[in-house]
């Protein structure tokens, strides 16, 4: 959590320079641990991708830890029952 507060903090500080002038940018930053959240790899990377939507549902700009309750319901999307693996 340390590190991704880190970059979130150095993205908000950061001034990027466009042509006329400079830009302001912030971002959340979604992390979920493996095994502690998932049991397997993809799932935890869903899971780290799941969470900066919830982040920017509670007003951006965040570092937000995956929780189960972040699972959507059968009709929105993610569910514990569904297992994530890459696509060949």
């Amino acid at each position: 959590m340390k590190v991704a507060e880190k970059i979130r903090s150095a993205v908000e500080q950061y001034k990027f320079r466009i042509a006329g002038g400079e830009l302001e940018k912030t971002i959340s930053v979604g992390v979920a641990l493996f095994p502690e959240d998932s049991e397997t790899f993809w799932q935890t990377l869903k899971y780290a991708d799941v969470a900066p939507y919830r982040a920017k549902d509670e007003g951006r700009n965040r570092v937000l830890r995956f929780a189960p309750e972040m699972r959507r319901d059968e009709n929105g999307g993610y569910s514990s029952r569904t297992p994530l693996v890459p696509a060949r």
